[in-house]
């Protein structure tokens, strides 16, 4: 089962966030092909400098930060990040309430890489095509998970969804997560 928790005082400008990824978006790499494709974008300056003023000690906990997009009735199955371990997804703009991240149970994977990015060989994620989904998870606020277990997203809404993803060092799990943020030592 994928550990998760919310985190509903973590705010962001959701107006400026919401311009700046619809701006961009045309302009980002992407994984898959048809209906399962995820796009993703790299952060600019202003996003940075903003989340240096949002998490306590960003520059040492922090290890990446992406801006996500599924677009509208498209599915992205279930796989394991490359780079990529405990997150917080921040929704920006769509229909979280009718969208779901999907968390899959363990099953035998198979490698992929995307073939509109330039990775090194080592960059890999891994799709888990038989897997079944055990949970969906509706989120309108922060979510923290770890994008180690197998997860996916359902969009089946007539709009976009845009997330920004913020990665942490990969000794902090989600129960480390958790703590600092219940102890007010995560966030400004």
């Amino acid at each position: 089962m994928l550990e998760y928790f919310l985190l509903p005082d973590l705010k962001i400008d959701k107006e400026l966030f919401s311009n700046k990824v619809k701006e961009q978006c045309e302009s980002w790499g992407h994984f898959g092909t048809g209906r399962f494709k995820f796009y993703s974008g790299h952060p600019d300056d202003e996003t940075l400098d903003y989340l240096d003023n949002t998490f306590k000690n960003a520059g040492d906990i922090v290890t990446k930060v992406l801006f996500n997009r599924v677009k509208a009735n498209n599915i992205i199955g279930p796989h394991t990040d490359y780079g990529r371990g405990c997150t917080i997804n921040i929704p920006i703009c769509g229909d979280f309430a009718n969208s779901s991240l999907d968390a899959y149970e363990w099953t035998k994977p198979i490698s992929v890489m995307s073939p509109d990015q330039d990775l090194s060989v080592e960059e890999e994620s891994r799709f888990f095509p038989h897997s079944e989904i055990e949970q969906q998870i509706n989120y309108t606020t922060p979510i923290c998970f770890d994008t180690r277990v197998p997860h996916g997203v359902t969009n089946q809404t007539k709009e976009d969804r845009f997330i920004l993803g913020i990665t942490f060092k990969d000794d902090l799990r989600v129960g480390h997560i958790k703590e600092l943020y219940e102890k007010g030592e995560l966030l400004i």
